[in-house]
């Protein structure tokens, strides 16, 4: 089901704030200071939509421990902003984020990378592939512009980016500072499991790793080979694909430079039809709160 962008929550603050607390707590409000439910809604207008806990006597609001807390942007700009960047499928500059909601340049950079700063634990701590039939695919990048989109000046390396896919499922990349074996079995066995079947390409660096696992699978780019029929896997090259997507930001690098970590989270939320995005940053709560056909959990 898709979102329709004229809901009445992208637009009014009373219904932006009404939708919030009936995702996150469904009609029982808890302290999220303590965790008591015996708690009361505040009046008058200095306190709309505020809540004070009987038990640790604090006051709190549907942004306490999420990353909309501390903030004085309305609640239907934080919905609409999240809608648009979760609906974009090649990025969402800060420029054009405040030009689609109507706020400045800096209020559109301080939503954008609030929002992704959430959507980087969003697909959690457990191990990917947990389970004999599932399938994670490894594979690694260098994101970075060309060097015939250089206006001036020297030509910035490449940062080198591993991903790790699952099928179905989530998917985690990383920034590292060397491409090794070393360095690629830290992260594979830190966030496979190890019931898993994982695919790669013909790398060797993929092969001591390969042999931890309950099996490992791997394709010959080198002879144009791209999935194996006989065994019913196939190895897409999702990061790879991913680089081509992100042309959009490369060819800004006359500009400006995006850091490992922004690069590392625009490629998480990006594939894997783009997982669940946590609105919460900073503390934990319980409910999620959904935007359309997705959670953020909260």
């Amino acid at each position: 089901m898709i979102t329709d962008i004229t809901n009445p929550i992208f637009h009014d603050e009373a219904k932006a704030l009404a939708h919030l607390e009936a995702s996150r707590w469904n009609g029982e409000p808890n302290c999220p200071h303590c965790g008591s439910t015996r708690v009361h809604r505040m009046g008058g207008k200095t306190q709309a939509g505020m809540f004070l806990c009987n038990d640790c006597r604090d006051k709190f609001t549907v942004r306490t421990g999420s990353v909309m807390e501390r903030s004085h942007v309305p609640l239907h700009k934080w919905l609409l902003a999240t809608h648009i960047m979760a609906a974009s499928k090649k990025g969402m500059s800060a420029s054009q984020m405040a030009r689609m909601i109507g706020v400045t340049y800096k209020t559109a950079w301080f939503l954008c990378h609030r929002i992704r700063e959430a959507m980087d634990g969003a697909t959690g701590n457990d191990p990917l592939g947990r389970g004999p039939t599932r399938v994670v695919e490894a594979d690694e990048t260098y994101v970075g512009g060309k060097a015939i989109n250089r206006a001036w000046g020297k030509i910035p390396t490449k940062k080198p980016v591993v991903a790790l896919v699952e099928r179905e499922g989530h998917v985690r990349s990383f920034h590292v500072a060397n491409v090794t074996a070393k360095s690629l079995r830290a992260l594979i066995v830190t966030n496979v499991d190890r019931k898993a079947h994982l695919m790669t390409d013909e790398s060797p660096m993929y092969k001591a790793v390969g042999r931890e696992m309950r099996a490992h699978t791997t394709v010959v780019h080198s002879k144009a080979q791209y999935d194996l029929p006989p065994s019913g896997w196939s190895e897409i090259n999702v990061i790879l694909d991913t680089e081509g997507k992100d042309e959009c930001h490369s060819r800004n690098t006359r500009r400006r430079r995006l850091s490992a970590s922004c690069v590392r989270r625009r490629l998480c939320w990006r594939r894997a039809g783009r997982p669940q995005m946590p609105v919460v940053g900073y503390r934990s709560a319980s409910r999620p709160i959904t935007v359309g056909a997705r959670s953020m959990a909260v």
